[in-house]
């Protein structure tokens, strides 16, 4: 009986420090605002990318945290895109680090 208290303990600990670590990430919520999180940030971010030629066609969402790490959510077509849109976001003033999270379809 005291490994299962033991045991659901520690899943539990473990279970709080998992979602305190994502704390800082703010996704957007159902009906909400689609392509990122609206954060100053972001919308620099998202405003580099469609500025940018190499990058201006693709649908990438954009995310920022309190540490000003940008994530990149969406889709590109090949890997030149995919090592694109994270130069071009990591150029943006105020970006401490990409999480480059696109996918090659």
């Amino acid at each position: 009986m005291n490994r299962r208290i033991a045991l659901r303990t520690l899943l539990g600990t473990a279970g709080v420090v998992a979602l305190s670590a994502c704390q800082g990430v703010a996704l957007p919520r159902p009906g909400g605002r689609l392509g990122g999180d609206g954060k100053i940030l972001s919308l620099a971010v998202q405003n580099a990318l469609r500025n940018s030629p190499e990058t201006n066609t693709l649908n990438i969402e954009v995310y920022s945290t309190d540490e000003d790490v940008v994530i990149l959510k969406g889709t590109v077509p090949n890997d030149a895109k995919f090592y694109a849109v994270e130069r071009v976001a990591g150029g943006v003033e105020g970006v401490s680090r990409v999480d480059n999270a696109t996918f090659v379809q």
